[in-house]
C-alpha cells in the first residue's frame, strides 16, 4: 500500500508540474502577443 501511495503521489506531482508548465507557456504566449503591439505602439509614438 505504501508503494501504491508513493506512485500516486508521483503521478499527482507530475500532473501538477505539467499544468504549471502549461500555464507558464500560455503566460509567455500572452505576454509575447501583448508585448509586440506595445513595442510597435512605442515605436510609432
Amino acid at each position: 500500500q505504501n508503494i501504491e501511495q508513493e506512485i500516486s503521489n508521483d503521478e499527482v506531482w507530475n500532473r501538477f508540474a505539467l499544468t504549471i508548465l502549461d500555464n507558464f507557456k500560455s503566460i509567455e504566449y500572452l505576454t509575447s502577443t501583448f508585448m509586440i503591439p506595445c513595442s510597435i505602439f512605442d515605436i510609432r509614438f
